[in-house]
């Protein structure tokens, strides 16, 4: 990405792509490739009780702020 910006920055995209970067050429450690398969894993399932509903109990006159507010959320 910044070689990409610094290209367009500089007018030399095409030769900031076509570049090769020596760190890019070396193979991935082993733990290195354990820690991105660990990552990629589906992450085990967990219950969750899902929507609450409610309702703001109103005892005031809908143009009141108490009011307002539990017609913009019902």
């Amino acid at each position: 990405m910044v070689k990409i910006i610094t290209g367009l920055k500089n007018g030399d995209l095409r030769s900031a792509l076509a570049a090769k970067e020596e760190y890019f050429e070396h193979a991935p450690s082993e733990e290195f490739r354990g820690a991105v398969r660990q990552a990629l894993k589906k992450a085990k399932h967990r219950p969750h009780e899902g929507v609450r509903r409610g309702r703001i109990h109103l005892d005031a006159p809908s143009s009141s702020p108490i009011g307002k507010l539990a017609k913009a959320i019902a």
